[in-house]
């Protein structure tokens, strides 16, 4: 017709597909070509319909099937996740368990290692140094000491090597070597008292090297070089005493610059002085020698005065004076040298006081009495100087009473 469509007496919409069938079963004969076509058309186009409907829900349900099979197979891998998850915590919970098991095993262990490594240098000490404290002074014993000594030495190599990167381990020995070494000095084996001493400063050299910011390693090494400096001295080797003392005196000047109120870096250094002037002093360098002993004494005052109960720096600050007037004396400047034992008496009389029942301070007021007399006696104050001794037998003879 005039809009393009097909004539006819069917009106151009989608049609009942159910009444076609019907009419096209009655009057198939006599049905137009037109009315042919459009009846084949509409069963095709409803086939098409069909088909694409159930694409369409094909789709729907795969994807629906999909979505379904996704969301199982997202919770078994999240069941898997969980399972592997729930099994590492498990596994981790067990290996901490056995971790604890281990380091308890591994505690109990170096504890009981410990006490053996006690145990044995009980021993050591018992058998040893306790032996040798009763037979260094009995007659014809040195052999057997010294056999005793080297003993000591084997034992203690064997103990230590047991952990040799230990550095307390390392400690323990040059304290041990030390104690050997004035064992083997005590009984005029220098020789060996040197080989055990120099033994103990490589040590004790390496400990500080390896760690110098450990204020203990670095005063047993300048100990180390001060035992070294007083066998060398004693053997006449002044120059080696003195390098020895002055390298003990850097250590000790750094570790008492490092901490102020650090009473015993305080008195190591004083020590040093005193050491440094003994030294001065045997190779007739007076001048040298009070120098030295002066800065000990600046030394003691202060921490006599930092704490007035500390009698081990009273005692050091009396012994330095004494030192000091031992040498003015020498060099017969007497006035001087009594300023220096005035302060020795003072000092050794307050001790005295303080602790009447203490035999060292006793003996140290005898000496202190007896330097006076002595003192007296070289400016020819004889009555002085008797008064003085007297004082001292006196106190002696008390001492020796009660012993």
């Amino acid at each position: 017709n005039e809009n393009g469509k097909p004539a006819g007496l069917l009106w151009w919409q989608s049609p009942n597909l159910e009444l076609l069938r019907r009419f096209y079963q009655k009057n198939q004969s006599e049905m137009t070509e037109l009315q042919m076509a459009f009846y084949q058309a509409s069963v095709k186009k409803d086939s098409m319909t069909k088909i694409q409907i159930g694409v369409v829900i094909a789709v729907v349900a795969g994807l629906t099937s999909f979505s379904a099979w996704a969301a199982v197979l997202a919770k078994a891998q999240m069941s898997v996740v969980i399972a592997i998850l729930a099994g590492l915590t498990i596994f981790s919970v067990l290996a901490a368990i056995h971790a604890r098991k281990s380091q308890k095993i591994s505690e109990n262990a170096l504890e009981k290692s410990v006490k053996q490594k006690e145990l044995a240098m009980q021993a050591v000490n018992t058998l040893t140094y306790r032996f040798v404290d009763k037979l260094k002074n009995m007659p014809q014993t040195q052999e057997v000491v010294e056999g005793v000594l080297q003993s000591n030495i084997d034992l203690l190599k064997k103990l230590y090597e047991l952990n040799p990167e230990d550095t307390e381990s390392q400690r323990e020995k040059t304290v041990n070597l030390d104690r050997i070494g004035d064992y083997f000095l005590a009984i005029g084996n220098t020789e060996k008292a040197v080989q055990v001493y120099q033994e103990s400063l490589e040590i004790s050299k390496k400990l500080a090297a390896d760690d110098p910011k450990n204020t203990q390693a670095q005063r047993d090494l300048s100990v180390s070089y001060n035992k070294l400096g007083d066998i060398q001295l004693k053997l006449g080797n002044t120059d080696a005493a003195i390098t020895a003392y002055n390298q003990a005196l850097e250590i000790s000047k750094k570790l008492a610059a490092d901490d102020p109120k650090n009473t015993q870096a305080q008195r190591d250094l004083s020590v040093s002085f005193e050491k440094l002037g003994d030294i001065q002093l045997q190779l007739g360098n007076t001048d040298a020698a009070i120098t030295a002993y002066n800065q000990a004494v600046e030394i003691f005052k202060k921490l006599a005065a930092d704490d007035p109960k500390n009698t081990q720096a009273i005692s050091d600050l009396g012994i330095s004076y004494s030192r000091i007037g031992n040498v003015q004396l020498k060099l017969g400047k007497t006035d001087e040298a009594m300023v220096s034992y005035q302060e020795y008496l003072k000092i050794k009389q307050k001790l005295a006081q303080d602790d009447p029942k203490n035999a060292s301070a006793q003996r140290g007021l005898i000496i202190s009495n007896w330097k006076m007399g002595d003192v007296q006696s070289a400016m020819k104050n004889s009555k002085a100087a008797l008064q003085y001794y007297q004082q001292a037998l006196s106190i002696a003879e008390t001492l020796a009473a009660k012993d």
